[in-house]
């Protein structure tokens, strides 16, 4: 009977440990399948005294460390180096000691069951990898952590023609000059008629990249899945950075960036960018160029600021992305929040969509050269400065900034239920030109408030001073109103609305922008950034609900009919 019990307390034991440790991801954003949640197996019973089948230990600063008569290494009698050979399922490596200057590429042939191991010291003492690389081509289902790429030119490149499910965690990549060229701390590009997807970068540390305020570009970014020099034979999909934290990088701190080949966007798609923390970089923390089927959520991006030719902006995005989605992320303190330059091809009818996120503290760094009557004027909240994508910019909250919303050349645009407060007495909450032109900009739901009273919206080329004389010269902005949001405490950034906002239930009804993410992915997200669900009708407008909603009100999205999987090679022909 004991025997049972000790049992049963075991698999209790195991089950609460696999709870405790289930990653909860962003919102709108699905867990990866693999490559967080599992845990380092325990040495092998050989060990320390013996050498155990596939399982390698390597510790260059070990007395009496060899390669020779030694293929394997064990804790008492290491190996200088990690073996030249083809890692079969369920592999152990271990790299202790350091530093390592040579460059490492090892291939991992691992599986779900038996995934493999490279692992540097610990999460507290990580190995240093100092002035070489760490490659992984070919490789599957293998788990890289704790280590520290510290110092000297080299990075981490995931490459080849079948590379997928891999996880770079626990680890650090830090204080390296710009070597010259672009570069990247972890580049993710497969090789030509090749594929990789489902890459996990999770729990990282990027810092001191480059000069971050050097005059002149010097193009050193965090994270780069890329298809550039590649063709429409060559995919990247399924790739997550979460939890990570990025500083003082000449680049971006993460840049998505297809191809210029036509197309390419299509081919480099289902990237998941989750909860990073982005600040003090010379060009952005989120750049976004060709691809589809993007979700950056929860992100905190602040103190973007110009050097050189840089405008200063926490998120940029170039060229073309269809389903680009920017939900929940606060961003503040910089020139520019968020700013769209250089046009996609006018016939490829794109969609970008920003829900939900906080934009505050937006101002130029330099008021000397800022002039309230240049449509490219920084301390923008939003800026799209061209054209040829539909933009959904939904229930986001933007406060303290020079100017709201501006949106000049060709291009629709949805601005519905925003919440836009304190602007500069120069400045505007809106100024939207070519797509009120054109006929494909809506504006409702939207509160305006600045408590100096100041009200200025420019629409296709004409000023308006009052809230009426915009709706009556336009036909406008239904349901917006000018009121104080009354927010808990701005102050202190807490940005929920109290109960005697005006704001608080003004929505007439929820977005179909919503439904349409439900609808591609199988995700509800209608829930402000609290997790307070949003109400069908009587919701307030920004991104978050009043304190007195208390989560509940919500009428759940109905299921489709088969919730879109993650996908595999998915490409659309074009």
């Amino acid at each position: 009977m004991f025997k049972y019990v000790r049992l049963f307390t075991l698999f209790a034991s195991l089950v609460l440990v696999s709870i405790a440790h289930a990653y909860n991801p962003p919102i709108g954003i699905p867990a990866p399948s693999f490559g967080i949640d599992e845990q380092a197996p325990a040495w092998p019973a050989e060990w320390p005294s013996a050498q155990s089948a596939n399982h390698y230990y390597i510790d260059n600063s070990h007395p009496q460390a060899t390669d020779s008569n030694n293929p394997n290494g064990y804790p008492d009698k290491p190996r200088l180096t990690i073996p030249a050979a083809n890692f079969s399922a369920g592999s152990y490596v271990e790299m202790n000691g350091g530093p390592y200057t040579n460059t490492i590429g090892p291939q991992f042939n691992c599986t779900q069951a038996a995934p493999c191991w490279l692992r540097g010291g610990s999460s507290t003492n990580k190995t240093v990898l100092n002035g070489g690389n760490l490659r992984i081509r070919d490789s599957s289902y293998l788990i890289i952590e704790n280590f520290d790429l510290n110092g000297g030119t080299g990075g981490i490149g995931v490459s080849g023609n079948n590379t997928h499910h891999i996880s770079i965690r626990n680890s650090s990549v830090q204080n390296k000059p710009w070597p010259g060229g672009a570069t990247t701390a972890i580049s993710l590009v497969p090789d030509t008629g090749g594929k990789v997807h489902d890459i996990v970068i999770y729990n990282m540390y990027f810092a001191e990249l480059g000069d971050w305020q050097a005059q002149t570009d010097t193009d050193y970014h965090g994270v780069g899945p890329s298809l550039w020099g590649r063709d429409s034979t060559t995919e990247e999909y399924n790739i997550w950075f979460l939890d990570s934290t990025c500083y003082h990088i000449s680049g971006n701190c993460i840049q998505v960036n297809g191809a210029n080949w036509p197309n390419s966007y299509q081919y480099l798609h289902h990237i998941y960018i989750g909860r990073m923390t982005s600040h003090s970089n010379r060009q952005s923390g989120l750049g976004f160029k060709q691809c589809r089927d993007v979700v950056a959520s929860e992100n905190l991006i602040y103190d973007q600021r110009s050097f050189g030719a840089q405008p200063g902006s926490a998120v940029v995005i170039q060229y073309g992305q269809e389903n680009l989605w920017l939900i929940h992320n606060t961003i503040h303190s910089s020139n520019f929040g968020i700013r769209q330059s250089d046009t996609p091809p006018a016939a490829a009818n794109f969609n970008t969509y920003f829900v939900g996120n906080t934009i505050h503290n937006i101002h130029p760094q330099n008021l000397a050269n800022y002039n309230p009557n240049d449509a490219w004027r920084p301390g923008q909240a939003i800026s799209f400065w061209h054209g040829n994508t539909v933009r959904h910019v939904v229930d986001n909250t933007i406060y303290d900034v020079h100017g709201g919303i501006t949106g000049i050349y060709d291009g629709g645009m949805e601005l519905s239920g925003n919440l836009i407060s304190e602007i500069d007495s120069q400045d505007k909450f809106l100024w939207i030109d070519h797509p009120a032109k054109n006929g494909n900009a809506k504006i409702n739901d939207n509160l305006f408030f600045d408590s100096d009273g100041d009200f200025h919206i420019k629409w296709n080329w004409t000023d308006y001073f009052s809230l009426s004389d915009f709706q009556n010269g336009t036909g406008q902005c239904s349901n917006c109103t000018i009121a104080d949001p009354r927010f808990i405490d701005a102050t202190n950034q807490d940005f929920r609305l109290g109960n005697d906002s005006a704001g608080k239930s003004m929505r007439t009804n929820v977005d179909d922008v919503y439904t349409t993410f439900f609808n591609l992915y199988g995700i509800d997200i209608r829930r402000d950034p609290a997790g307070t669900a949003r109400p069908v009708t009587g919701g307030a407008v920004g991104a978050y609900e009043s304190i007195d909603q208390g989560g509940g009100g919500s009428t759940p999205l109905p299921s489709p009919p088969s919730p879109p999987p993650l996908p595999s090679a998915t490409v659309t022909s074009g």
